[in-house]
């Protein structure tokens, strides 16, 4: 679920429709499915929409409506060069990685080479 912009300490209800026999949510729409994710709606007056725009209303037998509540509160603070860090190193780490990978690739690829040569033309 998408976390909206709302001033701290405010909230902001959303809702879903959820199939109770399976726990699966509607993915909306005039051909809805279901999903472990599903949809979400910001307004109950969209979803009372989407009900009456739904082509096959059995569809929505065994289901119910379920409302979020999202408060936003602030859970921590900290200095942006630090972050700018740490994606630095995780960047460094993610490129010795491949570099490593790299390298172990072309030392198979020499040994493979120096093993047809060997039999070719003996040790």
């Amino acid at each position: 679920m998408r976390i909206p912009k709302v001033d701290e300490g405010k909230s902001q209800k959303h809702y879903k429709i959820r199939h109770v026999p399976t726990g699966q949510f509607s993915t909306g729409g005039m051909n809805p499915r279901r999903s472990s994710r599903g949809k979400v709606w910001k307004h109950q007056g969209h979803v009372l929409n989407h009900l009456g725009l739904c082509g096959n209303p059995d569809w929505y037998k065994d289901c119910v409506v379920e409302e979020y509540e999202l408060v936003v509160v602030k859970a921590s603070e900290r200095p942006l060069a630090e972050l700018i860090q740490v994606k630095k190193d995780n960047d460094a780490a993610r490129e010795r990685e491949i570099q490593e990978r790299s390298n172990a690739e072309k030392e198979a690829r020499e040994r493979a080479e120096l093993e047809r040569l060997q039999k070719k033309y003996g040790s």
